[in-house]
């Protein structure tokens, strides 16, 4: 039988293989492909975007004015403009009248206020319930900025407002990002729980701000300034935090990179995605300097009819004087092996790869209920059907740990997913372990 490693390495090396297609040239995905029907456009006209400025549409297009495109052109670019998540429906066309050619936009706008009751298991488990209000109110002005509100009580009761603008006034290449919030959290290092004797909390101050530079469709940069502060109950773990002490106050840098060539950015079918974000914490003050490298890779590509493959390449890597506990690498919280859900895992890193071969039962379906008293922008949207095999592996590990002797955890299984866009999507996947141990895993969001 193969040991995990082994099945690790097998494994990559045959979706790198599958996932070696090209990049798309000028957003399209089959511009070599015979038969396309070419033309130039002549005229480019938006319909249905009753909040919408016509800006934020036309800077997701991959062609301007003037450009030659097809077919497969306009679908690319119909999915990028439907990543914006603020239309229930999108289309693109060609209209030719004599002899000039016009691509028509329309787009149907989405319900934008969404004051939604909040209800959140830590791993699914019933006794760790965080319970509230997760407010969201999206292009209220039109320029896709939103503004996100979140009140949680219960378990992890966590207070944060968050404001990000795509384009800011006059520079539509500009973004703004802010950022408020007050965590109160129980503690995720199984090891310190065992030294204290049990769970226990922690709480946590931050704000940040930040600037973004958009360097076209693909390619974005951003800078962000902020300040943490976190303090922890017991004097015996001050050996366990950035300064030494019960309490860390430190500033803090964050520099991000994207590069995203993806169709529909919710659930992609072509495509790649490049996130890397470098972060800087204390620059000496209270005796805290460490820093923070998050790199995250996704390749997208279609391999057959209604057939496409999927690989993830994510790593985590903290280094520095002091490394806190709660900016440690952890596995069985927020990212999981499936098959491994509930196995709390922790170091100064991590990484992890998930392979998904994914097959559409449904690609599209526009779909519209009325009900009295209920806007119909809040009961339209498109309705995707997909089922998928996934393989996922990864590890936790300390700085100076030799990486061929690293523990693997790995998972493989089946699963369901169910969009509704541009609002959310339902899972449900059943994985095993590589010990056979299988689990049924039910959630909402995408896995990637």
């Amino acid at each position: 039988m193969l040991s995990n490693k082994r099945m690790f390495f097998l494994v990559t090396l045959l979706f790198t293989i599958i996932l070696s297609g090209n990049e798309p040239i000028n957003g399209n995905l089959f511009a070599q492909e015979k038969g396309n029907d070419f033309f130039v456009v002549d005229s480019i006209q938006i319909f249905g975007n009753e909040t919408t400025k016509d800006y934020i549409i036309l800077r997701e297009l991959t062609f301007t004015k003037g450009d030659t495109v097809n077919e497969a052109v306009l679908k690319f670019n119909k999915e990028r403009v439907y990543s914006l998540g603020i239309f229930n429906k999108v289309k693109i066309f060609r209209l030719k009248r004599v002899n000039k050619n016009y691509v028509l936009i329309l787009v149907k706008e989405s319900w934008y206020i969404y004051p939604l009751p909040m209800l959140a298991f830590q791993n699914s488990q019933w006794d760790k319930i965080s319970y509230g209000i997760d407010f969201l109110w999206k292009n209220f002005r039109g320029r896709n900025e939103t503004l996100h509100l979140v009140a949680a009580f219960g378990y992890d009761p966590v207070y944060a407002v968050n404001y990000f603008v795509p384009v800011v006034d006059g520079l539509k290449n500009i973004s703004f990002a802010g950022q408020l919030s007050f965590n109160r959290t129980f503690n995720k290092s199984k090891s310190l729980e065992n030294l204290v004797g049990g769970e226990f909390k922690f709480k946590s101050y931050s704000g940040m701000i930040g600037f973004g530079k958009r360097l076209n469709q693909f390619n974005e940069v951003f800078i962000s300034l902020g300040f943490q502060y976190t303090e922890q109950p017991f004097e015996s773990l001050a050996s366990f935090t950035a300064s030494g002490n019960k309490i860390d106050r430190m500033p803090m840098m964050k520099l991000n990179y994207l590069y995203d060539t993806r169709d529909l950015k919710q659930f992609s079918s072509g495509g790649t995605y490049f996130q890397t974000g470098y972060f800087q914490k204390g620059f000496g003050v209270n005796d805290i300097s460490y820093n923070i490298l998050d790199l995250d890779y996704r390749r997208y590509q279609p391999v057959a009819k209604k057939f496409t493959a999927k690989l993830r390449l994510l790593g985590r890597h903290v280094w520095g004087k002091r490394i806190p506990f709660y900016d440690r690498s952890y596995f069985g919280y927020n990212e999981i092996i499936r098959g491994h859900s509930l196995d709390y895992t922790e170091g100064d890193n991590y990484f992890k790869t998930s392979f998904d071969l994914n097959y559409s039962i449904l690609d599209e379906w526009n779909f519209t209920v009325k009900l009295p008293l209920i806007p119909q922008k809040l009961t339209s949207a498109r309705i995707g059907i997909n089922v998928s095999i996934f393989y996922d592996a990864g590890s936790t590990f300390n700085n100076g740990d030799i990486i061929s002797r690293l523990k693997f955890q790995s998972g493989y299984g089946v699963g369901m997913i169910i969009l509704f866009l541009p609002y959310n999507a339902l899972r449900v996947e059943y994985a095993l372990n590589e010990k056979g141990k299988g689990e049924i895993l039910i959630g909402t969001g995408f896995a990637f």
